[in-house]
């Protein structure tokens, strides 16, 4: 889950593409990927639980990324299965995917740089 959230933060649209479980990559591509992560700016990432032994592996998280002056969270319970020898993502749940600020010039900057908005991700 990490790997693929770092790869989000980076925009390795491939890496992304290519850790999809072969039945989820149908209506993917990797520009849409790409793009997707682009237009975000990728904040932080919170792991709420993980089961490694269930089948499938199961990760709860949530995913912080900044949009046009505005903090979204998105929580998902992401489903995983080993692939050659790799996890590979097979699908999720999305339990909440909203806003939950808004980033004033001024503020903190939500990235938690300890810099001011305007100085940091605000540019």
């Amino acid at each position: 889950m990490r790997s693929r959230y770092s790869a989000y933060a980076k925009a390795e649209a491939q890496y992304l593409f290519d850790t999809y479980a072969t039945p989820s990559q149908q209506d993917l591509s990797v520009k849409d990927i790409a793009d997707w992560a682009q237009e975000n700016t990728w904040l932080r990432l919170t792991v709420h639980r993980h089961d490694p032994l269930s089948t499938p592996a199961q990760v709860e998280f949530s995913a912080f990324y900044l949009n046009q002056d505005r903090v979204y969270e998105m929580r998902e319970c992401s489903n995983f299965v080993v692939e050659q020898g790799s996890w590979c993502y097979l699908d999720g749940d999305i339990i909440k995917h909203e806003e939950v600020a808004l980033v004033k010039r001024n503020d903190a900057c939500p990235c938690l740089s300890g810099k001011k908005y305007k100085k940091c991700c605000g540019r």
